[in-house]
Order: C-alpha cells, then sequence, then structure tokens
C-alpha cells in the first residue's frame, strides 16, 4: 500500500486494536502487508502536492519557498472574491476565504495543513495564501499581515496529487495494476 499520510503521525507507545491507529498496523502486520507513505516528499516532489495543486488551479509556479514546500504564482491581478470563485470551480468545493486586502495578484500556496509556512509567504510579497487549514493563530496571523487566505480542504489539497503518483508508478512498473481509493465523506 502506497499513501501520502503515515499510518502513524505521532508516537505511539503501545499498539493494539482500540485505536484507529492499532487497528490499521494489526490488520497490516496480520495480512503481511507493507505499507509506504510519501507525505512530505512528496508535497516537496517536482510534479507532487503543490505542482499538482497549481496545475488544477490553472496556475503557473514561478518559484518555490522551503525546498518545493510552498509554490509561488504571479496572475494578473483580480479581485479576490473573483480569484475565490476560480478556486471554487476549480476544485468543485466550497472554500471558507478570509479576504484581509481585497486583490489576488501573488499566490503563495501549500497543500494540505500549511500553518507554518504563512509567514514565509507574507515576507516574500505574497497577497493571497492557499492551504488545506489552518489553526487559529495563523488565521489571526494572516490578518494582521494583511494577507488573504483560502482553506480549501486538507484532503482536496492533497488527494489530486494521487492520479500523478499512479502515473509515476505506472511508467516504472507496468505490470502494476494500481488504484486510487477515495476516502468516503472527505472527497468533496
Amino acid at each position: 500500500i502506497i499513501t501520502h499520510h503515515p499510518v502513524l503521525f505521532d508516537k505511539m507507545n503501545v499498539i493494539n486494536g482500540s485505536t484507529a491507529e492499532g487497528k490499521k498496523i494489526i490488520a497490516l502486520i496480520q495480512n503481511g502487508i507493507s505499507c509506504i507513505s510519501y507525505h512530505t516528499r512528496l508535497d516537496k516532489h517536482e510534479g507532487g502536492v503543490n505542482d499538482s495543486l497549481c496545475n488544477k488551479l490553472g496556475l503557473k509556479k514561478d518559484y518555490s519557498l522551503y525546498n518545493g514546500l510552498v509554490n509561488v504564482c504571479n496572475i494578473e491581478e483580480t479581485d479576490f472574491e473573483s480569484f475565490c470563485m476560480h478556486v471554487e470551480k476549480s476544485l468543485g468545493i466550497k472554500v471558507r476565504a478570509f479576504n484581509n486586502n481585497g486583490k489576488a495578484k501573488k499566490i503563495a500556496l501549500c497543500g494540505g495543513g500549511g500553518k507554518s509556512c504563512i509567514d514565509g509567504a507574507y515576507f516574500e510579497g505574497a497577497d493571497t495564501y492557499i492551504t488545506g487549514e489552518v489553526d487559529h493563530m495563523a488565521l489571526i496571523n494572516s490578518a494582521e499581515y494583511g494577507i488573504n487566505l483560502i482553506l480549501a480542504s486538507h484532503y482536496q489539497t492533497e488527494a489530486l496529487v494521487l492520479p500523478y503518483l499512479k502515473k509515476v508508478i505506472n511508467s516504472k512498473f507496468s505490470d502494476i495494476s494500481v488504484h486510487i481509493k477515495e476516502l468516503e465523506g472527505l472527497s468533496k
């Protein structure tokens, strides 16, 4: 099994069947199944999560920050509300938008949970930051910085890399059947 998010994200002292993570680990072991999770490596990879997000939004990556963890794109200036509608239409979802300056011209984006990169986007001069989710302090910081914030779902901003991953695997191992499993309830 190849995943984006790891089965274990935090340290576990005991593995038992009483937790969701424990149940998954036990099932993998009992069935002799290996699992590899790419997470941040796939976020940063050329063609990976952030490049796939750019492509889905029709944006051209000008450069990256943090070794690929954040993509920066310059677009023709538009009003923030119109840009939000474009993002919603491109991703096929409703986003949470925080209008802190009214325009969209220099876009920074980070799929998944990109709260730790808002400062870098601001210092890079971005007026709009797109990510999946952030915490309360990141909302406050974006408002204080005057940088627009678009929260487009952790799942939606990362799962769009799966067709790329399937293509890479199929190009290397044409005899392997690759199936993408959508998570019910998270896909929209």
